[in-house]
């Protein structure tokens, strides 16, 4: 991964470490910060947004910011080294200790290729075996930086990238598509039993008692019909 980072200072960092990142400075607006929870296979994420005050990001955390188009990915997780890309033209952010951003060197990788990468099963057998942590597997940046990657040609990197994306778009197309059946579905059910009870599945006599009213005809003959409990009255 070293290898094809951009030639610039903090092409590939994590988030700052120690005192300086606290979470008083945190507000509810100003500079996006980039947690775990953001971080998702092929996905960034912008549920529960979390912000670091503006003066405290230009004074402390500049280093560790990304602008669009850098890859993200976990330091940790089962297995760690989940990868996203930070969207364009959605201004600036910056990411946790537990959070690694690279700036790509685009004349030698594709950076959406990268991210298919970190995410597919050879490299997250790697991350895997390779992670360490007793209750919680961690990778950490000297990991990342040594992590072998096979890449063809760059021409073929783009290609190859574009033809991952249109299938994973297909994918969700079809796991959409299935969602909306099954609600669809459930909708059917529920008006097919209503139906049923109304007597509206089928042509019915005229004369013939509707399900509701022959329910709760049973349902008083039934009370009628049970033992009625006495009474114990105290000499």
């Amino acid at each position: 991964m070293d290898d094809l980072s951009a030639d610039e200072p903090n092409a590939i960092c994590a988030g700052p470490f120690g005192t300086i990142f606290k979470a008083k400075d945190f507000r509810s607006e100003g500079v996006p910060i980039i947690f775990l929870r953001h971080v998702a296979p092929g996905k960034y994420l912008t549920r529960k947004p979390g912000f670091m005050d503006s003066r405290k990001w230009k004074e402390l955390f500049q280093p560790y910011s990304v602008h669009g188009g850098e890859l993200l990915v976990t330091k940790l997780g089962e297995p760690p080294g989940v990868a996203a890309i930070y969207p364009e033209g959605i201004g600036t952010a910056m990411v946790t200790p537990d959070v690694m951003k690279m700036t790509t060197n685009h004349e030698a990788a594709s950076t959406r290729c990268l991210m298919h990468y970190m995410n597919s099963d050879i490299a997250r057998r790697f991350t895997s075996g390779i992670a360490y942590g007793a209750t919680r597997l961690r990778m950490n940046l000297t990991i990342f930086r040594g992590m072998p990657v096979p890449l063809p040609p760059i021409a073929e990197q783009y290609e190859l990238a574009s033809r991952i994306d249109e299938q994973l778009s297909g994918i969700e197309s079809i796991t959409a598509s299935a969602i909306e059946s099954e609600a669809a579905l459930t909708q059917l059910d529920q008006s097919i039993l209503t139906k049923a009870f109304r007597g509206e599945l089928v042509p019915q006599d005229p004369s013939d008692e509707p399900a509701a009213v022959l329910l709760d005809r049973i349902r008083r003959e039934r009370e009628a019909a049970a033992p009625k409990k006495r009474s114990h009255k105290k000499k």
